[in-house]
């Protein structure tokens, strides 16, 4: 007999699932895969590779965000800057780069994340990007986010070695101090 509609509905919902499973569980396999070298469009509007262009030989301190959002990323910003000024007085700011990927890249020209930079007062070293949708869902599931609703996305902050490890993972918003600290650590191995 053959599969009725609904059993077919079934079977194809249940392949995604799994198929999405497997993706959100890739970062913690013991055979990491590397992180996903997209193309990406920066504030400035250049167009560059995230890691062979981003993170190249920097420590990295990672989040997501969108500009138009009015609270967790306003939050993101204030401890990005504060940290980025702590390793500026540190010296040692020019082997560090702050990423900020933005979860909406339809409505993040260029022109909106170089206002949200300039609101949280970016140094140079400081990027922010817009990703195209597919890719962005590919990085995004990498890191351990869930490309979902946009009021859904999380404080998460990741810190990426030279090497393009993830060194510490703050599932919660790190203080300047936290993030400032896990980075030096970083760059002292």
């Amino acid at each position: 007999m053959p599969p009725s509609r609904l059993d077919r509905i079934f079977r194809s919902a249940l392949r995604r699932f799994l198929a999405l499973a497997c993706l959100v569980c890739l970062p913690w396999l013991s055979v990491a895969a590397s992180i996903p070298d997209v193309s990406v469009q920066t504030h400035t509007g250049a167009q560059t590779q995230l890691v062979s262009g981003l993170m190249a030989d920097k420590v990295v301190a990672l989040h997501f965000m969108y500009p138009a959002c009015r609270s967790l990323c306003r939050v993101l910003g204030k401890v990005m800057a504060e940290t980025q000024n702590r390793l500026i007085q540190d010296a040692v700011a020019e082997h560090a780069r702050f990423i900020s990927i933005s979860i909406t890249p339809q409505q993040s020209a260029p022109s909106k994340l170089a206002a949200w930079l300039k609101r949280h007062d970016a140094r140079d070293g400081w990027t922010a990007v817009r990703i195209e949708p597919r890719e962005l869902s590919e990085v995004m599931l990498y890191f351990g986010e869930t490309p979902a609703e946009v009021m859904l996305h999380s404080s998460q902050v990741l810190v990426i070695d030279r090497q393009g490890n993830i060194v510490h993972r703050f599932n919660d918003t790190p203080t300047p101090k936290q993030l400032a600290q896990s980075m030096r650590q970083a760059l002292a191995q």
